[in-house]
């Protein structure tokens, strides 16, 4: 009697520490995995990051080159001056303005504070802004 209690005893003991293991080896798995899709997802956030900056560069680029352009043109042909500063001002408030950027940001899910990249295109246009409080 008293050996079989303690036999049926034993092997309920035993079968919860067996039920307890496996649920602790699920928890491990399931962290694993909790890992490595918030791995995954920093990877995916920093391929964005780049891609927007990399963007950003080509764009900065291409309205360089378009500035140096239109200053030539400008430079030789009479009577421009103004329109030419107005075309330097627009340009300017493009550079200088985050909206466009924060949309881009926005459109390619980047989260980041769009001060980055405003500074980061100012500095790679030369250009000194200031007013970074958006």
């Amino acid at each position: 009697g008293e050996i079989h209690r303690l036999k049926l005893s034993f092997e309920e003991i035993s079968a919860k520490r067996d039920a307890d293991q496996s649920e602790i080896s699920r928890l491990r798995e399931e962290i694993a995995r909790l890992h490595e899709r918030e791995n995954e997802s920093l990877k995916k956030k920093s391929m964005q990051m780049d891609y927007v900056r990399t963007y950003i560069m080509e764009i900065s680029e291409q309205l360089r080159s378009a500035s140096h352009k239109e200053n030539q043109f400008y430079s030789t042909a009479p009577g421009v001056a103004e329109d030419l500063q107005k075309w330097q001002d627009e340009y300017f408030s493009i550079m200088t303005n985050p909206k466009p950027l924060k949309d881009l940001a926005d459109a390619v899910g980047v989260d980041a504070g769009v001060g980055e990249y405003s500074t980061f295109l100012s500095k790679s246009l030369g250009q000194n802004t200031t007013d970074r409080s958006f």
